[in-house]
């Protein structure tokens, strides 16, 4: 063999194993970052979850309390409905009242009014 053929043949190998070597290095590094992008999916999809769990934890202790201040609302409502009720009971009976001393004052003004005629 001459010189040439045997620098020919060492560089084939030589280039054939590079080449061989940058396909490993390739598919290898393809794989790494699919398994990084899905790791990062799993991540993000976690994140997400972790989210919304908290979001409607939070969303669930807003609904109770709203329910709660409902509830007294409610409560202190009815309350207010009774006493007004109330009012308007005893304003009815003091409106009757006042037309029983209006007639007994009109009756006294005329009583007056006849006693000083005749005196």
């Amino acid at each position: 063999m001459t010189k040439i053929e045997l620098i020919s043949i060492l560089l084939g190998a030589n280039g054939l194993w590079k080449l061989a070597e940058l396909y490993f290095k390739n598919r290898s590094d393809k794989k790494k970052r699919f398994a990084e992008m899905t790791n990062l999916n799993a991540q993000t999809n976690n994140l997400m979850l972790e989210n919304w769990i908290e979001w409607s934890a939070r969303l669930e202790n807003r609904v109770k309390e709203l329910e709660s201040k409902l509830e007294q609302m409610t409560i202190e409502g009815v309350k207010k409905d009774e006493l007004l009720l109330k009012k308007d009971r005893q304003i009815t009976s003091l409106k009757q009242e006042n037309v029983l001393l209006k007639t007994e004052n009109e009756t006294l003004k005329l009583k007056v009014d006849e006693y000083r005629k005749n005196h």
